[in-house]
């Protein structure tokens, strides 16, 4: 599934998402550098980038209050 995931291209379906997108980005990502999350929020119709920083890959473990406040508001906000 990894192997899939990493080569599998879907881009193309980012435009068909058409519900409220949350888009949590570590600015200190290297794996996922914050020019593919520009991209993601380009192509996601009303979708919400914010930046965690000083957070990489797994912001939700390395800033796991930043990362939960961001989530909870943007459900208040939905």
């Amino acid at each position: 599934m990894a192997k899939s995931l990493a080569v599998t291209d879907t881009t193309a379906v980012l435009t068909t998402i058409k519900v409220p997108t949350l888009l949590l980005w570590g600015d200190g990502d290297r794996r996922s550098p914050l020019s593919v999350a520009e991209r993601f929020h380009a192509a996601i119709p009303d979708s919400q980038l914010r930046v965690i920083p000083g957070a990489g890959h797994v912001s939700n473990m390395e800033k796991p209050d930043d990362f939960n406040a961001n989530v909870h508001r943007f459900l208040l906000e939905a």
